[in-house]
């Protein structure tokens, strides 16, 4: 599963207009419960940015669709680690959660067969390793 997502995972170039985003994934993890990506963003938005992004998805009910991760709202997790943006500064090390899953990273599946439907069988698997949290009755 790790090497599948290292060798089609991408970071992906896009935008409108005269606005544009580079994305380059910096790293990878991945265990029973959460897969791991460090990315860094570089955008031509507001005199040109740099960010560096730490993101967190839970694997259960994970779901793949058309090369991007999709999930309901509010499950992805996301830690900006590092800004050129003064504005943004004081958001550094803050979690934040977000539903636009298709703005973090790709899959690319062009290079193998049925590779999406393989990862994904995976992953449903994968996630039924992840224990239960417990409910505190208090």
């Amino acid at each position: 599963m790790k090497e599948k997502f290292e060798r089609y995972l991408k970071g992906g170039n896009g935008g409108s207009g005269s606005v544009w985003y580079n994305r380059e994934i910096q790293s990878f993890k991945i265990n029973e419960c959460e897969l791991f990506i460090k990315y860094k963003e570089t955008t031509n938005n507001l005199r040109g940015q740099t960010y560096h992004k730490e993101v967190t998805i839970p694997i259960k009910n994970l779901e793949i669709y058309m090369g991007y991760f999709y999930l309901s709202i509010n499950t992805i997790k996301m830690v900006e680690t590092y800004s050129t943006h003064k504005e943004y500064q004081q958001d550094i090390g803050k979690p934040y959660y977000r539903n636009d899953t298709k703005n973090i990273v790709e899959i690319d599946f062009s290079r193998e067969e049925n590779i999406r439907e393989r990862i994904q069988t995976a992953l449903t698997h994968l996630a039924t390793f992840c224990p239960e949290k417990k409910k505190e009755t208090f």
